[in-house]
């Protein structure tokens, strides 16, 4: 016998809206501690590129490159942690106004940041496994 459309609809019943609003709230605190992360890298590969670039004497003269450009790479981890840190806040976002408004389309709009994040992560995590294998496998690691 088939089951009547009814029994297969999700509801939220009201410990379903619990979870959910304190799930947006610790998002949204998680989401405030990676912008702080995000602004500390930035501030960070700015100073490290300053500094640098004005120390009276260099304690890197032996160093075949210029040190100083390594605040360009807290730059570069800054902007890329920002992406997934930008998905969760506004997932939370979302998922605040969905659950105010019982609005099914700002849901959808949430839950779709959320995928966003965790496709980011899981694309990410990838790169960092298979450049950790590229460099311990080709003794590129040596170098570097």
């Amino acid at each position: 016998m088939e089951e009547s459309s009814s029994e297969n609809e999700l509801k939220f019943t009201d410990d379903i809206r619990n979870v959910l609003s304190q799930t947006y709230k610790w998002v949204y605190f998680l989401s405030i501690v990676g912008f702080i992360v995000v602004l500390i890298l930035f501030i960070l590969g700015a100073l490290f590129g300053f500094i640098l670039r004005n120390l009276p004497v260099n304690p890197f003269e032996n160093v075949e490159y210029d040190i100083s450009y390594f605040g360009l790479i807290f730059v570069w981890i800054g902007l890329i942690l920002f992406i997934p840190v930008w998905d969760l806040f506004r997932f939370s976002v979302k998922l605040k106004r969905a659950l105010k408004s019982n609005s099914n389309n700002q849901l959808l709009k949430a839950f779709v940041h959320l995928k966003k994040h965790y496709k980011f992560v899981g694309i990410y995590v990838i790169v960092l496994i298979t450049l950790y294998l590229l460099f311990s496998f080709s003794g590129l690691g040596r170098i570097i």
